[in-house]
């Protein structure tokens, strides 16, 4: 399974990571992780990795957003799925523009986690 983070907090992003590398040695899963630290250099690098099956992406960062980002993707790719990662619940609506797999609240629990990863993989 290939799996792009977009966050632009790196503690953040290691602490998916972790959550991710634990579902998928609980599971006997291959996993290829690629975290991008922001919206432009996910689209810098979409062109020729377009073959993700999950990305999480961080709704609040630079001058692009995750919502933003999200829309750019499903104008080329309207199956992956496509998770929120955010501390703020008020983007959630949003998602549904964007056919969301799921919003995942921060601080993170490998629960919701765990859960997530388990609902696109099986």
């Amino acid at each position: 399974m290939r799996i792009a983070i977009c966050e632009d907090e790196a503690y953040c992003t290691e602490h998916l990571t972790g959550y991710i590398n634990e579902w998928k040695a609980e599971k006997n899963v291959f996993t290829e992780i690629f975290a991008y630290p922001s919206a432009e250099k996910f689209l810098f690098e979409w062109e020729d990795s377009e073959d993700y099956d999950i990305i999480f992406l961080d709704i609040i960062m630079g001058k692009i957003t995750g919502v933003d980002l999200a829309e750019l993707i499903r104008k080329t790719n309207e199956s992956v799925a496509i998770v929120f990662v955010t501390g703020r619940k008020e983007h959630v609506l949003k998602g549904y523009r964007v056919a969301a797999k799921q919003y995942l609240l921060k601080p993170l629990r490998k629960k919701d986690c765990f859960d997530c990863l388990n609902q696109v993989y099986f």
